[in-house]
């Protein structure tokens, strides 16, 4: 079985240098807020928050690529914003230091992604990876998948301090095929993550789009979906990612 190059590997956010850490900052913030003291630290009280992103190809799947200029952008949720990357590939919304987003990418010639992003507070930058749809095709002709470009992609990504794998997921929604991955990191059929604790993820290939709902476990930690039982939306020939935090019981 070939290997996958990069395609449905969700990233966690490409860190830029800033003069203090998303979590340092938000650490202080939510101890002032605790005591009352939220304006008594810079920052903390600020009416709006930046989130700003940068689009970019990754053809290679490590993380690194050429910007992508003129992708469209869409942030919905708690702010709404639409429009594209100028050419850097970089895009800018201010919304309220609590609110929580869902954005979505397209590019040409790509498989668009949607992933959550909630502000804490303070301001964050991402990188976003999109994959050339020649890579998603290859990976799923080696597993004798074919792309549906009307359907949606959803990969549960479970973020875990176990290395013994089992974790699995239930999407309540309709689809043709879930892919997990081996030890080697080939792709192949199969509901659970194997062993290793790397690259934990289930894909669902073919989501018909609309809205789902996950339901996640795990045979060792206790599992919690990101944004709860809230549902999440599919999109023609986007990959939606939704994060699954487990903890030991």
């Amino acid at each position: 079985m070939t290997k996958g190059a990069g395609a449905f590997r969700p990233r966690p956010p490409t860190p830029r240098v800033r003069p203090m850490t998303k979590d340092s900052k938000g650490a202080i913030c939510r101890a002032a807020s605790s005591l009352g003291l939220l304006l008594a630290f810079a920052g903390c009280g600020d009416a709006t928050v930046q989130l700003e992103g940068r689009a970019f190809s990754d053809a290679s799947g490590s993380g690194v690529g050429d910007a992508l200029a003129g992708a469209t952008v869409d942030v919905s949720g708690d702010a709404r914003f639409a429009g594209v990357t100028d050419d850097e590939g970089a895009f800018s919304v201010e919304v309220a230091p609590s609110a929580r987003v869902l954005v979505q990418l397209e590019a040409t010639g790509h498989v668009g992604l949607l992933e959550a992003e909630a502000l804490e507070g303070i301001d964050r930058e991402r990188d976003y990876g999109l994959t050339p749809e020649v890579n998603v095709d290859a990976l799923l002709g080696s597993v004798d998948l074919v792309r549906d470009p009307t359907k949606g992609i959803v990969v549960v990504d479970f973020e875990t301090s176990s290395v013994a794998g089992g974790e699995t997921a239930a999407l309540l929604g309709d689809f043709e095929a879930v892919l997990t991955r081996t030890e080697d990191g080939a792709f192949v059929r199969g509901d659970r993550v194997g062993p290793g604790g790397e690259d934990t993820f289930l894909s669902f290939i073919n989501v018909e789009p609309g809205e789902v709902r996950v339901e996640a476990s795990s045979p060792t930690e206790t599992c919690e979906v990101e944004r709860g039982d809230a549902s999440w939306p599919v999109r023609a020939n986007v990959v939606t990612t939704i994060r699954v935090a487990c903890r030991p019981e």
